[in-house]
């Protein structure tokens, strides 16, 4: 094999090795078995403000009703 198609069947096995792992992690856990924190980026938000729309109470006259029929 040429030096090109080797380096490019390594580039393919690094790939294919990375999606295995990252498959691996997000179905259980770490390859080694301890338990990291999740790796998200996201801003913690300040929990002692209002609560979010989905986990206020619904108020009176809120919501919808709907009518169906089964047939």
């Amino acid at each position: 094999m040429s030096v090109l198609s080797l380096l490019l069947l390594f580039i393919i096995i690094y790939f294919c090795a990375k999606a295995i792992g990252s498959i691996w992690h997000d179905a259980f856990g770490t390859i080694d078995g301890s338990e990291q924190k999740p790796r998200s980026r996201t801003r913690q938000q300040n929990t002692a403000s209002k609560p979010e729309k989905d986990e206020q109470p619904i108020g009176k006259g809120e919501g919808e009703y709907v009518d169906y029929e089964e047939l």
